[in-house]
């Protein structure tokens, strides 16, 4: 579970960011850099799925029935 201090969570905000092509230049910061991935891109498809659902393409209104 993502939380505080959560190393995948950290890196998939950095995925969204800066690109996965970024995220292994981390080597030295993230000594097991490779076994967050799996879940760090979970976030990071996580927080855009969450964005997109925030801005929908048709604004929402109430239509009476």
């Amino acid at each position: 579970m993502a939380g505080l201090g959560d190393a995948a969570s950290d890196i998939g905000n950095l995925i969204n960011i800066y690109g996965e092509s970024f995220v292994p230049k981390m080597g030295e910061a993230y000594l097991n850099l490779d076994t967050y991935f799996p879940r760090a891109r979970f976030y990071a498809q996580l927080l855009e799925w969450g964005c997109l659902a925030l801005k929908p393409e048709k604004p929402f209104s109430l239509q009476p029935i």
